[in-house]
């Protein structure tokens, strides 16, 4: 992470929760903190926007179809339908859900997510850990995530949550898909044999119960989906799962990879085709052209900053902003902006020897100076290579603050910025390399140290590490003409890396001081994953090579 994010992100923590101005959305608040206020009654557990299979949690378990509808009008014909309440309730600022509008533009759920179910007090004890994986797909395995169309097991691991900040705090019991899930199918998933600390089974919820065992609740939602889970428990018995042994089972089905794609791929091939053949428009700015002798820097020769001119799809250019969407609900072309970029053309590059574009992708929220690296010289210099930089906007230095702020405010709602700004940030990165290779940038006078074109434009190359790694696995599989790549220390899905990544720690915290207990954390980032599915390289790496 750079210094400049962590000052950004320190500064935030820095302040009282009850205080988090600096980093609010400046909509008012109303409660003290966490613990000063009065909450109020509580929720009803049983209203109609709760999955009832759990009486503690609203949206446990996860994912649910409980929640999906149809909607002819999306790729799959189903659309997901949080309800207002749905979602967790913040400790702070009125102790409010969390908005589900953006979730509910999704036609299915997460094929990159984690499931999330709350048994109380259930240990890790019998698990198929992340070294025992094979024992998963075993009808022995304590958890089960079944095709239900085809009764095939899928690899996962399950673990207890360690995101919860007290001894006693609810935990959630997670099972993890160790491959992408298909798009647009129906999965059961389904817990038995789990203990806790003394060994003992541990009960299932009332009302899982009286589904299981055929008897009567007062809870509607639960009495209305009696022949839906016969169904269920007859296609888990018919693949070897008993149904008197379940402490829980569910099922959910996947969105469709239309609706993970088609904003992607739509600005994608909008804004090659405004920019044409020739890439897009750029100035240089004469005052950061800098040369540098052997002595001064072994590896650069010159660095050039500029400004590529690109159209945007962006409701406006900000940090915070929404995708803009026209009225068939795709990314529609809003106005030309412009974004920084820097080249650096090694000391070995001439018209004799001329270098092959390199385009690096930063690491986590940084910036398009980290192409400056010395290593990354080194490797230009020494190998044939121009290294280039352009921000990676979503997850750049400008998103600091409006990730901070949507999580300090427990609005899950407004990290949907985040995702929707890499649309635009993946196109940028796609367009600076069309403009390496179109040939104007490379006949610019400030591109050529001796007045001779040192660029090789016949092809151009990725590099990237950490998040550039990551998103490597989204840019490779949608450019149109890099072929090679490098994916340093790269990872997929988010919700699986942010808990184990120490970069997640300070916005683990905000997330702790913004929700009550360790499943509404881990819901919050489960349903981010919703979100970043069209974007992050869960729903993109597999088709690299198609």
């Amino acid at each position: 992470m750079r210094a400049r994010a962590l000052r950004l992100l320190s500064f935030c923590l820095l302040l009282a929760p009850s205080a988090l101005t600096a980093c609010d959305d400046g909509d008012g608040g109303g409660d003290a903190g966490p613990g000063l206020s009065d909450a109020g009654a509580p929720d009803d557990p049983a209203r109609d926007d709760c999955e009832a299979l759990d009486l503690e949690f609203c949206v446990t378990p996860w994912p649910s179809d409980y929640y999906l509808v149809d909607d002819p009008t999306t790729p799959s014909g189903h659309r997901l339908n949080l309800g207002p309440t749905t979602l967790p309730r913040s400790r702070t600022r009125g102790r409010r859900h969390s908005e589900p509008a953006p979730f509910n533009t999704r036609d299915g759920w997460s094929v990159n997510g984690t499931l999330i179910a709350y048994l109380p007090g259930a240990t890790a004890t019998g698990l198929p850990d992340p070294s025992e994986i094979a024992d998963s797909i075993e009808m022995t395995s304590p958890t089960i995530l079944m095709n239900a169309e085809t009764g095939e097991l899928v690899p996962h691991f399950s673990e207890i949550d360690e995101s919860t900040y007290t001894e006693d705090a609810p935990q959630a019991l997670m099972i993890r898909p160790v491959v992408v899930l298909d798009h647009e199918t129906r999965y059961i998933a389904a817990i038995r044999g789990v203990v806790d600390a003394a060994g003992a089974p541990v009960a299932p919820s009332p009302t899982f119960a009286a589904l299981r065992d055929g008897t009567d609740t007062d809870v509607a939602t639960i009495e209305a989906r009696r022949d839906h889970f016969e169904q269920l428990f007859a296609t888990l018995e018919s693949n070897g799962a008993a149904r008197d042994q379940l402490q829980l089972a569910w099922d959910f089905t996947t969105s469709s990879l239309a609706d993970d794609t088609q904003w992607m791929l739509s600005v994608r091939d909008q804004a090659l085709a405004m920019v044409g053949s020739d890439g897009p428009d750029f100035t240089i700015d004469a005052n950061r052209i800098e040369d540098f002798t052997v002595e001064q820097n072994p590896n650069v020769r010159r660095r050039v900053y500029g400004m590529m001119r690109v159209p945007s799809f962006m409701e406006n250019p900000r940090g915070g902003a929404r995708i803009n969407l026209g009225a068939d609900g795709m990314p529609e072309f809003r106005e030309w902006a412009e974004y920084p970029f820097v080249v650096n053309i090694p000391h070995n590059a001439s018209a004799a020897n001329p270098m092959k574009p390199l385009q690096y992708g930063h690491g986590l929220l940084g910036s398009h100076g980290q192409a400056n690296a010395r290593w990354l010289a080194q490797l230009g210099n020494e190998n044939g290579y121009i290294p280039f930089g352009v921000d990676w906007i979503g997850m750049a230095e400008t998103d600091v603050v409006p990730i901070t702020t949507a999580l300090s405010n427990a609005r899950l709602q407004d990290f949907a910025t985040i995702p929707d700004r890499l649309h635009q940030g993946i196109v940028n990165a796609l367009l600076a390399m069309r403009m390496m290779l179109a040939g104007r940038l490379a006949e610019d006078p400030a591109m050529q140290p001796d007045g001779e074109n040192v660029f090789d434009t016949s092809e151009g190359f990725y590099t990237g590490d950490s998040q550039g790694g990551i998103f490597g696995g989204t840019y490779m599989a949608i450019t149109t003409e890099v072929r090679r790549g490098i994916l340093g220390v790269p990872g997929q899905p988010y919700n699986l890396l942010l808990n184990r990544s120490v970069d997640f720690d300070p916005y683990l915290t905000l997330m702790r001081n913004s929700f009550d207990d360790g499943v509404n954390i881990q819901i919050g980032i489960a349903a981010m994953q919703l979100l970043w599915d069209r974007a992050e390289p869960g729903s993109y790496t597999r088709h690299i090579r198609e």
